[in-house]
């Protein structure tokens, strides 16, 4: 194409006609030029040979060049290298087709920042029917593009996380059930369940299926047979908490299983039922031992509890907030957009916590070897609290390490956990605008380093349950989220590296946990 030039419309010197193929007769002298100038859009006019011939003053404004500059194949130039060729494509096959065409690309700005286009373009024709050129209309789409890619990003993210969570469920040693709609007539098991019913992992397991008399397993209660819409699952899926009941799973080879069962409803965004999670132990080999038991179940029903509220509360949040932008991506405002991300990031941070801490406490529980090395405890230190502050910015950190602290023997990673796992249960219960302090000192052949806050505190006689796997202080139950596993996860890191932990209240309120840390021997030397 050769550049034509052109006057700009309405000029003294140049062509006083409105842009080729647009009809004015209905409205009075000038107002197309008043219209084409305010509208807050970008305008281009074509005519019949593809060359543009007008640019609005949006337009001209945008570029940051006049109307001679931008004419003919003038703004060309200030299409991005990467989208010329299949802007200029798809221009071109439409043109010649004298057909309607949308299509997006970067096109420069007067400040020389590139700014995502949705170009939309429509043929012309004159009064006669005969086709005149073309007109097309633009707006700035960028912080709709970015936003997308922005979502994307943390949607494969959030895709990861429920892939690791699956991948865990899968390992742990409780059986999952997880029935997909309100009828639980679909219900899909991890490998330990499928192991307890004596069927595939990939069967449906639902005794509410039109064959689920065809299962190789019955449910009993007191000796009697519970129907199928009276099962756990079932119940749960119509949106009843059931938890901390018993039943006998009679097998087709003759054996006898007594499970302890969980159910919980899984909701949709408008809180109605749209399925349901159970969790099933089976304590057959346990039910011998009834004081031993109670105690078992009270751990377990609080640790099915939270299971239940951790992964159902953010995971909804995940799909309802996923579907909320995805539905209304191109009418929500940035503000809005951007508020929807930071929570979809919050949720996505809980699933990812809860996953990291409950896959070290398996390793751990698996074995693991402590193989220490030497170790500056100020840049693990300082490491682990500009992570935390990213993560609450509003919180300030007190920190106190005194001049002459020994090269610790431990594990960089370990280090890391502890103080993650203690910071965040300081977070959890210190009030707003309140410091969480940590200080290190040196203390015979080891260092003793201490995170301390403002929270409620806790009586001494319940120091040690803390550390216990899923324990829940009385104070804790039903005001602060989690499953009670980075402190148990804490302690155990702890006594690898062949250390000591306690949690203390404070007089003046709040808790210190302190832990030791032997000193590397070539200190000593």
């Amino acid at each position: 194409m050769q550049v034509k030039p052109a006057a700009p419309y309405g000029s003294p010197v140049g062509n006083p006609s409105p842009p080729a193929g647009i009809p004015l007769d209905p409205l009075p002298p000038g107002a197309a030029h008043v219209i084409l100038n305010s509208a807050p859009i970008l305008i281009w006019v074509a005519g019949t040979d593809g060359l543009c011939t007008y640019f609005n003053d949006r337009w001209l404004e945008f570029r940051g060049r006049t109307l001679e500059q931008e004419a003919g194949e003038g703004w060309v130039e200030g299409v991005h290298p990467d989208d010329l060729d299949r802007c200029l494509e798809i221009y071109q096959s439409n043109f010649n087709a004298r057909q309607e065409f949308e299509m997006s690309y970067r096109l420069c700005r007067h400040d020389g920042q590139y700014r995502w286009i949705l170009d939309h373009g429509t043929p012309l024709t004159g009064s006669d029917g005969q086709f005149t050129g073309f007109v097309g209309s633009c707006t700035d789409i960028t912080v709709q593009v970015e936003a997308e890619e922005r979502f994307e990003r943390i949607a494969q993210q959030l895709r990861d996380r429920v892939a690791d969570l699956e991948t865990l469920l899968e390992v742990l040693p409780v059986g999952i059930a997880l029935a997909t709609d309100v009828s639980a007539k679909d219900i899909r098991v991890n490998r330990a369940f499928a192991d307890m019913l004596a069927i595939s992992p990939s069967e449906n397991a639902s005794k509410s299926r039109d064959d689920g008399d065809d299962l190789p397993f019955r449910v009993l209660r007191d000796g009697v047979e519970v129907p199928a819409d009276d099962l756990p699952v079932q119940r749960a899926a119509r949106g009843e908490l059931v938890h901390d009941e018993e039943y006998d799973l009679a097998l087709s080879d003759g054996r006898v299983l007594h499970l302890l069962e969980y159910a919980a409803p899984l909701l949709d965004a408008a809180g109605r039922p749209r399925g349901a999670i159970g969790a099933f132990l089976d304590i057959t080999g346990r039910k011998r031992a009834e004081d031993a038991l109670r105690e078992a179940n009270a751990a377990k029903d609080e640790f099915l509890a939270s299971v239940s509220h951790e992964l159902r509360t953010p995971l909804t949040l995940v799909v309802g907030l996923a579907g909320y932008l995805h539905r209304r991506r191109r009418e929500l405002s940035a503000s809005d957009r951007n508020e929807a991300v930071e929570e979809l990031v919050e949720a996505a941070a809980r699933l990812e916590s809860l996953i990291e801490n409950m896959l070290l406490l398996s390793q751990l529980d698996g074995g693991s070897d402590a193989e220490l090395e030497p170790v500056l405890f100020s840049s693990v230190v300082s490491r682990t609290v500009a992570a935390h502050q990213r993560r609450h910015p509003s919180r300030t950190i007190e920190v106190e390490l005194a001049p002459d602290l020994p090269i610790l023997l431990a594990r960089p990673t370990w280090l890391d956990q502890i103080l993650t796992n203690l910071l965040s249960n300081a977070e959890k219960y210190s009030p707003a605008h309140t410091a969480i302090r940590i200080e290190a000192s040196a203390t015979g052949d080891a260092v003793e380093v201490s995170v301390l806050d403002r929270g409620p505190g806790l009586p001494p006689e319940q120091a040690e349950r803390v550390f216990r796997a899923f324990e829940r202080l009385e104070r804790d139950r039903g005001s602060a989220p989690g499953l009670g596993l980075g402190l148990t996860v804490s302690k155990r890191l702890v006594e690898l590296m062949e250390g000591v932990i306690t949690a203390t209240p404070r007089p003046e309120g709040g808790t210190r946990f302190t832990f030791t840390i032997p000193a590397h021997p070539f200190d000593d030397e």
